[in-house]
């Protein structure tokens, strides 16, 4: 019997020993990935300065280019190559296996083919490298938006039309290269290996304290760049607050905040199996004053016509809302041209260095957090926001000091965003 065993042992072993090392052509990786080339227009510096392992979220780098002829496009966030110029990024591939090559590129109407290459991180990364043994296939730069007017990613293509992928036999760094014909542009890179996920070795924790109310409860929370390009949420494990009598802690790290103080809370975090470390949060239990004041600008829509320039200001008053707030003033007393600031149907649209006081009733002393219900700006941007106590003189530019100054709101996302905490020492 031993020896039949043996026997089926060194069968197999010279089976196995006949498939090649790697992954076969055929099978997909099972995830996704983009390198995030996009989110970087508008950046100070040279490319090289710009497109590193620390200032992208993506896991690439710039590695080489030639000479002039390229640069962030000014209407569209991504690069423009000149005529036969080229670049060369450095990728991480966290998972060997087959993926289907897409660009992200912005539309050039007098644009042609942007030629691809992909080697091997052994070879020098220069222009010999973009030779035909590397040519991957190339992107049509007339096809970069879709209807929607985004930008949608196009899958390279060989001299025949056909869709191209490429299998990665290892998992780890590669250059990937483009060359313009006429001229190209180069967006997000992705690599289509499927609908799968996995961590990509990155994650945000901002370690600022975390307020909670007596009684309420909040969650500590780690972030994790995922290879689609997109953050989630790490596992939560192994919770411990320093002291108990402040705050209590669930083992998923739910805070709820029990006598007024401070204190901190220690956990651990993971996501998908990757052990991201332990951390600390500190947590600051403030006093529930058992009320929120909405003040509700979006109420004023039928008092106001949008996109008036002029005549908002009479308008906001006491009396025609129920929200306890009143126009004060705005940037157009100090000269400000009318159109920087205006009514957008439920909300103030201001242009950069303008700025308006509302004056608000807050009918309970105490410590609040400060939220904004705010549009998302085409263009991005922040709003300052300043709290300053009322004694019947009306504010302006000189109230926008650091001492009133409680925070900003980003205006990047249509979500609520919340500045710090404010205490109010009277109900004014």
């Amino acid at each position: 019997m031993k020896k039949r065993i043996i026997a089926l042992g060194l069968i197999l072993c010279m089976i196995m020993s006949l498939i090649p090392t790697g992954v076969l052509a055929t099978d997909k990786s099972g995830i996704t990935v983009e390198y995030d080339i996009m989110s970087h227009k508008g950046e100070s510096g040279s490319l090289s300065e710009i497109l590193t392992y620390d200032t992208t979220n993506g896991f690439f780098t710039w590695a080489a280019a030639s000479a002039g002829g390229l640069a962030y496009h000014n209407n569209s966030p991504c690069i423009e190559l000149s005529a036969g110029h080229w670049i060369v990024f450095k990728i991480n591939v966290p998972i060997e296996g087959k993926y289907d090559i897409k660009i992200k590129n912005h539309v050039g109407n007098t644009g042609a083919y942007l030629d691809a290459y992909i080697f091997p991180d052994t070879v020098t990364p220069n222009l010999d490298a973009l030779s035909d043994n590397n040519y991957m296939g190339s992107v049509d730069c007339k096809k970069g938006r879709g209807a929607d007017g985004k930008e949608n990613p196009n899958q390279l293509t060989d001299k025949a039309g056909n869709p191209v992928s490429y299998t990665f036999p290892n998992a780890g760094e590669y250059y990937i290269g483009f060359k313009a014909d006429v001229k190209g542009f180069v967006g997000n890179i992705v690599l289509d290996g499927g609908d799968g996920n996995v961590y990509m070795g990155k994650y945000k924790f901002s370690g600022q304290t975390l307020s909670v109310a007596q009684a309420k409860s909040s969650d500590v929370r780690v972030s994790v760049l995922l290879s689609d390009n997109t953050w989630g949420e790490a596992d939560i494990s192994n919770c411990q607050s320093a002291d108990p009598s402040i705050a209590t802690v669930t083992n998923s790290g739910k805070v709820t905040g029990v006598l007024i103080g401070n204190t901190t809370v220690t956990f651990d975090a993971s996501y998908g199996g990757a052990y991201l470390g332990t951390f600390t949060q500190p947590i600051k239990v403030k006093k529930n004053n058992g009320i929120t004041i909405k003040y509700d600008l979006a109420k004023l829509h039928s008092e106001i016509s949008s996109n008036t320039d002029t005549t908002f200001a009479g308008n906001i008053t006491y009396e025609n809302t129920n929200d306890f707030f009143q126009y004060a003033s705005d940037s157009r007393n100090d000269g400000k041209k009318n159109y920087h600031l205006r009514w957008r149907t439920g909300m103030f649209e201001m242009y950069q260095g303008n700025w308006i006081f509302l004056e608000i009733n807050v009918p309970r002393e105490g410590e609040y957090d400060i939220s904004m219900y705010n549009g998302k700006a085409l263009l991005g941007g922040e709003v300052s926001v300043y709290v300053l106590k009322g004694d019947g003189e009306k504010p302006g530019a000189a109230d926008l000091t650091d001492g009133n100054f409680v925070g900003t709101i980003s205006c990047n996302d249509t979500t609520v965003a919340s500045g710090k905490v404010v205490k109010v020492d009277t109900a004014e």
